[in-house]
Formats: structure tokens, sequence, C-alpha cells
């Protein structure tokens, strides 16, 4: 039996084997289904595109996938001191003989311009480009070029993946690397069909259980993709292309394949319906060379349509329409498009639409289904108006209720931390968080990544209320460096739990009589606050603060919870004036957790550290909260103090109000480039506003705030 396939020579299996290993399982079994499993297909020439695209649609999903392999390695970007030595020419060969084995002749997309909502128009160039696998990186031509210098003893400088960058676009610009990212429907379109003559289900069946056994046995190479014909070549009516080749290493199963299929690329134009007026131009010219007399010769639509990968009678229509506008006495003829710059399908109207879903209250448009029956329309267009962006969808989280006293005091608060002359944010080095919060053990929900076959683990508890939990104080303040130790100082102060010790009174299952167990405390009150305020929060403030600002006056901020003590407590004032120091209680506005940096961001960050392993037991607890708060950065403190000022200035145009977006600052981009700003500065309008409205509300705080 003939089966048309071909050992490929072993560089050609080893850079193969290289490319197949960065695929991903999925990309591996489609490929080796669709090439093993299916039927050869001949290209006719003489089948119009559409026929041949309806029939052979429902398979091209299976192929043209869009997830392709992730690099994971970024091109080399890395400095070479030897550059200026580097053989360039010598280079350049090597690359050009790399492409030439296995490189892809095709078209490359140069630009993409969306065109409104859903609809996007993409260039292609003109010239060929020989498009190198993903897999091959710059980083990895590099290494085997070196390799390939010291294989061949050649004497000359060694180049890093840098100069590659450098040296190889410039002097090969027809030879790019393919992105991670690219389809392959940019290039072609890759149909397959089961063999209706020669093969029944039950072989394919046969065949397709002994390439899913097989699978890890044997390496499929992908071919590249055929060349187009050139113009001026003959080529035969119809053409097979073999695209995979086995790689035999030995099938440990002792089975032999039934029948070995083909697949074959049939080229269509993705991306681009129509010509530009360029090719167009090209077209005819191309048509006036070939033609004598005016007269083309046999088989000259076919063959400059090859070069264009379009229809024949696409060909045909340019070059009549064209010759009857030169008998029609159009001087240079007529070969440009017709389209104008809007052209298509015509958007459809959906005033009607958005006027029918504007009557339907807010609530009943929570679920699709629901607005489109409140609406009285179909579910697909309610869903096709969120495709086209008409209907967005929000998430509203619910707020706390503040009342007109609740919003001056917000006001007060964030202008009582911007300078008055240079309206700037202070930096609030000086101001330490503390707030409480309920850990879990564990949560409802969990989610995990599975591999095909695998379980996710089973989670048992009696009930969501028998889930461990416990109270934490945590207390911080901003990253700072401290030039005494030399070094960034760690902003976390500490969290301790309201827990207590015990011992067992009698023997269980569990532990034994005697034995020194943990427990929550009954009942926080402000009593014991107020211990761990003085025993705990004020030592560590004074253990671990930088010498250098240990003369300044340090704010401790909490909320106004009523088990929190007053700020002119005489226990917490005596234990903030001990040693020398100069530490006070301050209150932030009530009803206010995101003038909070614990509020604001620090508590999820720690929950969600914390939820990575899931622990039974309080103990088991405590540690792993501890160590959640350890793990976190310094940078993400410090971005969280940020966005606290945002919220401020926030809550400043909504004049003491909490309903705005959490704004986003790219303060991750801004660190990158070494200009994050240490504070955040208030726009004079904004800050006269603000004084305004306590003015107008008779507020006695309005006289400490403008100019002085």
């Amino acid at each position: 039996m003939e089966t048309g396939l071909t050992i490929p020579t072993p560089p050609r299996a080893q850079a193969t084997a290289r490319t197949l290993q960065k695929g991903h399982d999925c990309e591996r079994q489609v490929s080796l289904l669709t090439a093993l499993g299916t039927a050869a297909v001949v290209a006719d020439k003489q089948t119009k595109a559409p026929k041949r695209f309806h029939y052979y649609i429902p398979f091209v999903g299976a192929v043209s996938h869009a997830r392709r392999m992730d690099i994971g390695k970024q091109h080399g970007n890395a400095v070479n001191t030897n550059a200026a030595a580097i053989n360039e020419a010598l280079v350049v060969v090597w690359f050009s003989s790399i492409a030439e084995l296995v490189g892809e002749l095709g078209p490359v997309r140069v630009q993409i311009k969306p065109q409104g909502a859903s609809k996007q128009r993409r260039y292609f160039s003109n010239a060929d480009h020989a498009l190198l696998p993903p897999a091959l990186t710059w980083e990895l031509l590099s290494e085997e070029y070196n390799k390939y210098l010291d294989d061949h003893y050649v004497d000359t400088p060694r180049s890093s993946h840098s100069a590659f960058v450098r040296i190889l676009p410039k002097r090969c610009p027809t030879i790019r690397i393919r992105s991670g990212r690219s389809q392959v429907s940019d290039i072609c379109v890759i149909y397959r069909a089961r063999m209706t003559t020669e093969a029944d289900a039950i072989e394919t069946e046969t065949f397709a259980r002994f390439i899913r056994s097989g699978l890890a046995e044997m390496t499929v190479q992908r071919l590249l993709f055929p060349t187009p014909p050139v113009s001026g070549q003959t080529e035969p009516a119809s053409r097979t292309y073999n695209i995979f080749n086995t790689v035999t290493s030995g099938f440990s199963l002792g089975l032999r394949p039934p029948r070995l299929l083909d697949c074959v690329y049939v080229y269509e134009t993705m991306g681009k319906s129509y010509l530009s007026d360029v090719e167009r131009k090209a077209v005819i010219d191309e048509l006036l060379r070939i033609s004598e007399n005016g007269k083309l010769p046999r088989g000259a639509y076919a063959k400059v349509a090859s070069g264009v990968e379009r229809d024949p009678t696409t060909i045909s229509t340019i070059w009549k329409r064209y010759v009857a506008a030169v008998e029609a006495g159009v001087v240079g003829g007529e070969w440009k498009s017709r389209r104008k710059r809007h052209c298509g399908r015509k958007r459809k109207n959906r005033d009607e639409l958005r006027e029918k879903l504007a009557r339907v209250p807010m609530e009943d448009r929570a679920v699709e289904r629901r607005a489109a029956a409140a609406a009285g329309v179909s579910r697909h267009l309610v869903r096709q108006a969120v495709r086209e962006g008409m209907l967005k969808r929000r998430t509203v989280l619910i707020k706390p209720a503040l009342t007109p006293e609740n919003k001056l005091r917000r006001v007060e608060h964030a202008l009582s931390f911007i300078d008055d002359r240079t309206l700037e944010f202070e930096s609030m080095h000086n101001v330490v968080h503390v707030d409480e919060k309920w850990f879990y053990s564990d949560r409802g929900k969990r989610s995990y990544l599975v591999l095909e076959g695998e379980k996710p683990p089973p989670r048992f508890w009696k009930s969501k209320r028998f889930i461990p939990n416990t109270m934490f104080l945590a207390a911080l303040a901003r990253p700072r460096y401290d030039p005494h130790r030399k070094q960034q100082w760690d902003d976390k102060l500490g969290v301790w739990s309201f827990t207590e010790k015990y011992e067992a009174q009698r023997s269980s299952k569990n532990r034994a009589k005697g034995a020194v167990c943990t427990r929550n405390i009954d009942t926080v009150d402000r009593e014991v606050y107020r211990e761990y305020l003085v025993t705990k929060v004020f030592p560590a403030i004074k253990a671990q603060w930088p010498r250098k600002d240990r003369h300044m006056l340090i704010l401790v901020q909490q909320d106004n919870a009523k088990l929190h003590v007053e700020p002119w407590d005489p226990d917490v004032v005596k234990a903030g004036q001990e040693g020398g120091w100069s530490i006070r209680m301050l209150c932030q506005a009530p009803n206010s957790p995101d003038l909070n940096t614990l509020d604001l961001g620090v508590f999820n960050a720690m929950q969600t550290l914390q939820y990575y392993i899931p622990r039974k037991g309080i103990d088991a607890l405590i540690a792993s909260v501890n160590t959640a708060f350890s793990q976190l950065k310094s940078d993400t403190v410090n971005d969280i103090f940020l966005t606290l000022q945002a919220c401020m200035l926030a809550s400043l145009r909504e004049e003491g109000g909490n309903v705005y977006k959490l704004p986003h600052l790219k303060k991750a981009k801004l660190r990158r480039a070494k200009c994050l700003p240490t504070s955040l500065k208030c726009s004079r309008e904004l800050y006269e506003s603000a004084v305004a409205l306590l003015a107008a509300s008779d507020r006695g705080s309005a006289l400490l705030f403008g100019k002085k």
C-alpha cells in the first residue's frame, strides 16, 4: 500500500521534536487525529472556492483552533559585549539556511485596523516571508549558532541573542519568527474530510484508537506549508500535499495502522476578502505584460490568480472591466475597487431595541433571560446588544449608607492629610493603621486547574458554621528606607489573634487531659482591645520604628467601632508617652472602610495568600495568617497607601460620598519606569470646593483649612 510518507532528515526531525514539545497536549492530539484519521483530499483547481469552503467548513474548527503554543520566553535583550566583532555575513548565511530548512513561506499580516464595533481590516504584505516556528526564539537560535561554530571549529566571536535581534531583522527582512499568539488562519485554512470511498467508520475509529494508544510512542513531524506556484511555472490540475510525516522510533505496542491517510492544504485568503487598489494595479500590469496584441494566452487568469491567491473569476472580472473602460475611451482604464470606505452589510437600527430595553426596570435587567422577557424580544437580540456594546454588565457592591454628618467627617478627614500650601498629600509615614478581621480556615467555594482525567480534591465540613475562624488585630505603617539599618524597613508591625491558652479538663479523641489548647476569647470588648493596644501594638511600634523618625508624632488610626477606645483614654495616653514617645490615637470617619489601608486591600491580599493552603484547627489558622502577613510585599502595601490617597480625592469630588469607581493609577507600570510618586496632588479647585462645603455647613473645621 502506498503511504506517501517519507522519513525526514535528522536535522528536520530534531527541530520538529523541539517544536512539538512546545505545543499543548490538545494541539498535538488534534494534529495527530487530523493527519492520520482523515482522508486524502485533492485540491481541484476547477472547483469553486465557496463550494469547497461550505463543504469542509464543519472541520475547520477542529484544526484551525485559536489556542497556540506559549513560548514562555521573550526574545533576547541581553547586552552582547562582542557585538562589534561578530561576523555578520556568517550569521546571515547560517540564518538563511535555517529559514530554508524549517521556514514556512506565506504572506505576513503587517497591520490591523478596527472597522466598527465587531469588524476589522487586516493588511498583508505583498512579498512572501519565510516564517520560522514560534519555538525558535532568538535565544535558542543564538545557542544553536554557537553550537554550530563549536562543532565546526570556526574561529569567530560568539554571538548572543541580542545580536540576532540587532543584525538579522535588518539583514534578513523577509525572515521572521512567528508569534506564539498568531493564528493558523492568518496564512491558510486547513480542510479535512473522511474518505467515503476507501475508509469506513469502523476503520476510522480503529485507527483513532491506535493513535490514542500510541501517542506517547511516536513523534509526528509537521512539514512546511507548500510553496505557492510561481508565475510562469506550470502546475497540474490537482495536487495532494503530505503535511505530516511519521518519524518512526519503534512502536512498543506492536501494532500497524490499518490505513495512513493524508491531509491537504487548500489555500484561501483569510482576513482580506477583496483585492486592494495596489494589488488590482499589479494584476492589470501582469496581464498586460503577458498579453499579445491585447489577447491573453490560455491559462492567464489561473496563472495570475495563483500569485495573489484569488479565484480566476476575480481576475477575469478585473480584466474585463479594464478592457471595457479602455474601449469606452477612459484613459488608463478602470481597475480601482468600487467599494467605498463604509461598505458591506449595513448595521441594523437598534433604536427600537434600545427603547424597549430602556423601559425595563434596572432590577429586571440583571439576567439576559429576564431582560428579554420583560422587553418582549428574543434572547438573541439581548445577547447581540451586549456584543455590540449597547448593553454593558456592571457589578454593584453594597456600600455603607452615609448620613450628611458622615460625609462632612469624610471631607475633614481627607483635608487633614493635604498640605494647604503645596496641595500634596502628606507622606503618611507617621500613620499606623490598625483594624480587626475574622479569618476562616477554609471558604465555601474553591476552583482548581485540573488536567484531563483528574478530579478536584473533595472537601467536607459538617456545616459552614463549623469552619474554624479567629479574629485578628493587624497593625502596619507605610514602608520606607531606614538609613540606620541600611535597608528597607519592614512596614508590617504585627498581627495578633484574639485567643487564649487553656488546659483540657478531660481526655477526648482529639487531645489528652491536661494538654494546652487554644481557643477564641469569648468576648472582645473595649478592655481586651485596650490591653492589646498597650501590650502588643505600642511595644511593636517602639521596637520596630526607624530611629530617625522616633521624634515625630505617631498617629494610630482606628475606625469608630464601639469596642475601640477613645483617643483621650488615660491608659492609652500614658502608654503612648512612656519612654519619651509621642503616640496618639486617631479615629477615621465613621462608616468609611475605604479610608483604611487594611480594609482597602491589605486584608484581601492576606486572605488570598492564606487560602492557598487550607488548614484545620485554630493553631494552624494562626500559623497560616502569620505566614500570609509575613509574605505580604512592601510594594503591595505602598501601592495601597497610594490607592488610599486616590480614594480620598474621589471622595472629595463626591462631596464626601462613597459612590465612585476605585481609581486605577497603573502603579506597577510607573514603578517599572521609576516614576512612581510618593504622594498624589489635589487640584486647587477641588480643595477650595471642599473647604467651601465645610463653610456652608457651618463647620468650625473650615477655619483650619485654606490659605494661611
